[in-house]
């Protein structure tokens, strides 16, 4: 019985030796390289270049882009820049997110296209799930719907 003390007393002791050192790199790591992200929404203006490569070591073609991007809101709003998109086939006139990476110092490392801006598309579904619900359920769905909205307003305050 002593001897299973010790050896669990051993264990515990090794196991948070592991624990503080795994903590400890961690936090040191996470200090080492300090960067500001944030995420804004633009506009494609011009498309500068577009064509294909290979991804290196593949066979698999990927599409490339250059384009001529407005910043449509945030800090940097009303701010034209060139941007390598290897992410999406955008158009001129979509609307997106983009993504900007500053150093700890405020130098430009990196603009990145990240996703569609798809707000307009989903109002249209849910005012079209609004729509069937109150056709097919009647009184009782419209009274559903209105529970489900003062659920969320509940939640949200």
């Amino acid at each position: 019985m002593v001897v299973l003390k010790n050896n669990m007393k051993r264990f515990l002791l090794l196991v948070l030796l592991l624990l503080s050192f795994t903590n400890t790199v961690s936090a040191q790591t996470a200090e080492a390289i300090p960067e500001k992200e944030v995420t804004m929404k633009a506009e494609v203006l011009e498309i500068l270049k577009q064509g294909t490569t290979n991804i290196p070591g593949t066979e698999v073609e990927h599409s490339l882009q250059t384009i001529k991007v407005k910043i449509i809101d945030g800090e940097e709003k009303g701010t034209v820049i060139t941007v390598d998109n290897d992410y999406l086939n955008l158009k001129v006139g979509e609307v997106f997110y983009l993504r900007h990476v500053t150093d700890s110092l405020g130098a430009t490392n990196y603009y990145g296209v990240e996703e569609p801006y798809r707000m307009p598309k989903v109002l249209v579904l849910v005012v079209l799930f609004v729509i069937l619900v109150c056709i097919f359920g009647g009184i009782q769905g419209i009274r559903g719907i209105l529970s489900l909205a003062g659920s969320f307003l509940l939640i949200l305050y």
